[in-house]
C-alpha cells in the first residue's frame, strides 16, 4: 500500500493495532475511532461506532434484589443460623438474584452450582470475582471442607464480608466465561468449625491432683 491517507470506508487487508481514549461520559458513545496505519497521517475513521462498558463479574449480598428474583418459591428458605436449602432456581441464568427468607449474618457464604463452562472459564470467572473484593474459596480452605460435608457437588464458594436479605450474581459480560450460568444456589453463615479441648491430669509425687 502506498503511503498517504486511506479514504474512510476502505477495506484494509492487513492486521492493524490501534488505541483509543474515550471519556467516561455518555458523549463518548458514537464518536469516531481512528486506526493508525503505520504513520501519524495515515488514519481511517470508523463511523457509527457503539461503545459499551463491560461490567465486572461479581457476587454480592445486599438489602434488596439487584436483578430478577429467581428463587423457585419466591424466597430461598434459610433453615437455621447455619444453612439454607439448595434452590434449583426458576431458570439457569448468568445474572440474577435470590431473596432470603431471613437475613444472613456476616460473613455470608454463597455456594454456587455452575454449569455451561469448562475449567478454563470457571478459572477466569474465579479470578474476576476475586478481584471485585469477594473471596473465592477452594480446597483446602477450612470453610470449603466444612460446607462440602453438608452440600454435595457445588463448584464455587464465595465468601462475602457483609450480610443482607438478597444474594446477587452477574456474569453476563465477558467472553472469557461466556455461557457460564448458575444452576443452583445455597447460602450459609457462621460455620460450625469445631474447637478441640484437651484435658490434662498432672501427676506429682505419685498423686493425681
Amino acid at each position: 500500500m502506498e503511503e498517504g491517507a486511506v479514504p474512510a470506508g476502505t477495506f484494509v487487508n492487513r492486521v492493524i493495532g490501534f488505541e483509543t481514549t474515550c471519556g467516561a461520559n455518555a458523549g463518548a458513545v458514537g464518536e469516531r475511532l481512528f486506526a493508525v496505519l503505520g504513520a501519524p497521517d495515515n488514519q481511517v475513521a470508523f463511523d457509527n461506532v457503539v461503545l459499551t462498558a463491560r461490567s465486572p463479574a461479581r457476587v454480592s449480598v445486599s438489602g434488596a434484589a439487584e436483578h430478577e428474583n429467581l428463587a423457585t418459591d419466591a424466597v430461598l428458605v434459610v433453615t437455621g443460623p447455619f444453612d439454607s436449602e439448595v434452590d434449583g432456581l426458576v431458570a439457569d441464568a448468568s445474572a440474577g438474584s435470590v431473596l432470603l427468607s431471613m437475613a444472613s449474618t456476616a460473613p455470608t457464604y454463597v455456594l454456587l452450582w455452575l454449569t455451561g463452562g469448562d475449567a478454563g472459564k470457571y478459572g477466569a470467572l474465579t479470578s474476576e470475582i476475586g478481584a471485585s473484593g469477594a473471596q473465592v474459596l477452594t480446597v483446602p480452605d477450612k470453610e470449603w471442607l466444612e460446607l462440602n460435608k453438608r452440600y454435595d457437588a457445588f463448584n464455587m464458594l464465595v465468601k462475602l464480608p457483609g450480610a443482607g436479605v438478597a444474594v446477587n450474581w452477574d456474569f453476563s459480560s465477558g467472553s472469557d466465561w461466556e455461557g457460564v450460568v448458575v444452576d443452583k444456589i445455597a447460602v450459609s453463615s457462621r460455620l460450625r468449625l469445631g474447637t478441640a479441648v484437651i484435658l490434662v491430669a498432672v501427676q506429682q509425687s505419685g498423686h493425681v491432683r
